[in-house]
């Protein structure tokens, strides 16, 4: 698919990018972080509809959501 037709975007915690083992610490982590950046930035920088932008889900499903869910 061709960016141009991208019309909406549902981000749902996508995994990381597999960086290979082989890539010591902290660079291992920076390639992670810095890839991160590269996907987020190229998503946000697109005319679409988000149906659940990434900065907005973090704080809409906290890690420890199914403890809480738990707790009810």
């Amino acid at each position: 698919m061709r960016l141009e037709e991208v019309r909406a975007v549902y981000y749902r915690r996508p995994r990381l990018p597999a960086v290979t083992e082989e890539l010591c610490e902290p660079h291992r982590t920076w390639a992670n972080d810095q890839a991160l950046a590269g996907l987020l930035g190229t998503l946000y920088a697109l005319p679409v509809t988000w149906v659940n932008r990434p900065d907005v889900d973090g704080i809409a499903w906290p890690d420890d959501w199914g403890s809480q869910k738990a707790l009810l």
